[in-house]
Order: C-alpha cells, then sequence, then structure tokens
C-alpha cells in the first residue's frame, strides 16, 4: 500500500473513534509535560524528572504500539486496557532505548568532536575553510545519514515486542532490520510528510492531541502492510 493509501485507511478507522487515542494522547502529555518542559534549578528535581520521562517513554515504546495494534485489531474498538504491556515487552524497550540511546550519543560524540576540530583547524588556518574543513564537513554528513539510517531500520522494533513477543530483544531488532531492506526509504517519506500537519498542530498546541494518534495509527499500518512471515527464521 503506498503513502497516500496508508493516510486515508488511517483516518477511515479513527473517523467515528477518535475519543479514547485522543484522551490517551493527551493523558500522557499532561504527565510528561511538568517534567520535561519545566525548568527547575533543583538537581533533586532534574533527577526525578529524568527518571519519571524514561519511565514514561519506555513505557510508551511499547504501550502505544500495543494499543494500535489493538485499535486495527478490534476494528477501532480498543479500550485504555489494552495500554497494558506484558513485563517482557516493558524489559526488551527498556534494553531497546538503552541501545538507541547509547547509538546516538556515540554518533554525536563524534560529530561534536569533528565540528569542533574543523573550527580550531579554521581559525587557524590561512584559508577562510581548509580541505580538512570540508573534509570533516562530508564525515559528519555521513555520520548523520548513518544514524538517520540506522534509526529507520530498528523502528518497528516497538511493534515486533508486542506483536512477536516470544522474540528476544535481538532477535527482534534483528527482524526490523530485515523487514525494513527495501522499506526504509518508503518509512523515511512516509514520516516527511507529516511535517506540514505537524507543525501546524505544534503551532495550535491543540491539534497535536488528533495528530499524534494520525500519526501513530498510520506507522501501524505501515507495519502491519509489510508481511515479515519470511524474515522469521
Amino acid at each position: 500500500m503506498d503513502r497516500k493509501g496508508l493516510k486515508n485507511l488511517s483516518k477511515q478507522q479513527l473517523k467515528g473513534h477518535w475519543k479514547v487515542p485522543v484522551l490517551i494522547t493527551l493523558i500522557y502529555c499532561a504527565l510528561i509535560f511538568p517534567f520535561e518542559f519545566i525548568p527547575s534549578d533543583s538537581t533533586f528535581f532534574m533527577l526525578i524528572s529524568l527518571a519519571v520521562i524514561l519511565c514514561l517513554e519506555v513505557w510508551a515504546c511499547v504501550g502505544l504500539p500495543k494499543f494500535y495494534l489493538e485499535f486495527i485489531k478490534k476494528s477501532s474498538e480498543a479500550t485504555y486496557s489494552d495500554l497494558k504491556v506484558s513485563k517482557s515487552a516493558i524489559l526488551k524497550s527498556l534494553g531497546f532505548t538503552v541501545i538507541v540511546s547509547i547509538v546516538g550519543a556515540i554518533a554525536g560524540g563524534i560529530i561534536s568532536f569533528i565540528l569542533i576540530g574543523s573550527i580550531g583547524v579554521a581559525l587557524f588556518s590561512s584559508a577562510s575553510i581548509s580541505g580538512l574543513t570540508w573534509g570533516a564537513i562530508i564525515v559528519v554528513a555521513l555520520i548523520s545519514v548513518a544514524l538517520v539510517v540506522f534509526n529507520l531500520a530498528v523502528g518497528l522494533a516497538p511493534y515486533i515486542f508486542v506483536d512477536k513477543e516470544e522474540l528476544k530483544l535481538f532477535e527482534s531488532i534483528g527482524l526490523s532490520i530485515k523487514m525494513m531492506k527495501g522499506n526504509k526509504w518508503k518509512f523515511f517519506v512516509l514520516q516527511l510528510s507529516f511535517i506540514g500537519w505537524g507543525l501546524l498542530a505544534t503551532v495550535t498546541v491543540i491539534g497535536l492531541l488528533w495528530f499524534i494518534p494520525y500519526m501513530q495509527m498510520t506507522v501501524t499500518n505501515f507495519y502491519k502492510s509489510l508481511d515479515y512471515s519470511k524474515d522469521i527464521a
């Protein structure tokens, strides 16, 4: 199914059934907002905030995919109870969050090191931009692209955690990589297609309550559209 088809299907599934997805989004935003956006000079509050945000994100990583998978399975009649996930899924979500964070931190560290080094070279070089600086720009671009490709490749792992619970953490990540082979560009373009609506929803703020379920529903349909049976050993 193409991008337009996935979006239209998502709209049809949500039509007349927005209440629960919107309320779930509202509750999640209400829980995370005080800890993520309200500044504080207290170290204790910052540590508590980080812990709460981590817990919420680890749960949301698998809780929301579980809900929308059930939403499709139950013909848009999913309830709040469908947010419940197993201990196994939570642990895999935690491991996945740590892995993605480590990869991102390593990539970010390398990029920062290269940028700082290139700035130093540019400051002490007779030319405004040396060949070394251009080389640094290219390397930074390549690392950034590689990081995006990695995130796209493992992007469906949270759905696999709750849809195929018998698979272990790295088996699920491996399956996501296999499923995304030849589909990463489609997934990337699908996500890009939400930028306009996302900016509008952010400006209006309240629009996020409808935008987030719409995008999550579309991603879930993208996952469901891929045949992964051939990828499972």
